[in-house]
């Protein structure tokens, strides 16, 4: 398994409170996710909860971009809130969904996970809604640093 610069080393079983968040999966069924995607250009949610618990490098090269595309958005906004090692990048994510969606010039794409997000009380959506519809007012304020390169999800109280 790969791991990020600076983390503990791994055991065979990172930190088994996985078990306790997925209930039914044996620490083999969560090893074997945690390595291997069965396919990186589409994961699932339990793939994507599972990698955020792991601490795993992204298995690809722009794995943002593809995460950003996930749909339903819903669960984007599930992996913000319950994500505590992988809240950023999820933020970050829906950063890209929303610029990406505006500066195609598809802001209605948006509707359906900016009224879902609207109903969460997590401080980051919040802010993330507030931006966005910020965005969507006017377009010609995208920025591509903020939006797709991280600058706004880096500070995600702002």
């Amino acid at each position: 398994m790969a791991q990020r610069p600076g983390d503990p080393e791994r055991t065979a079983c990172p930190e088994c409170a996985d078990q306790e968040q997925y209930p039914g999966l044996s620490v083999l069924a969560i090893l074997a996710l945690m390595s291997e995607f069965v396919d990186e250009g589409n994961p699932t949610i339990a793939e994507l909860r599972l990698w955020a618990a792991s601490a795993l490098l992204q298995p690809m090269q722009d794995w943002d971009l593809i995460v950003s595309l996930h749909e339903p958005s819903d669960e984007l906004l599930d992996l913000v809130e319950g994500s505590e090692s992988g809240a950023d990048f999820f933020l970050s994510c829906l950063y890209i969904k929303a610029g990406d969606a505006v500066r195609a010039g598809h802001p209605e794409r948006l509707e359906r996970v900016l009224d879902s997000a609207k109903n969460r009380e997590h401080r980051w959506l919040q802010t993330w809604v507030r931006r966005t519809q910020a965005l969507v007012s006017s377009p010609d304020s995208f920025d591509y640093g903020a939006w797709c390169d991280g600058g706004l999800a880096a500070d995600p109280e702002g």
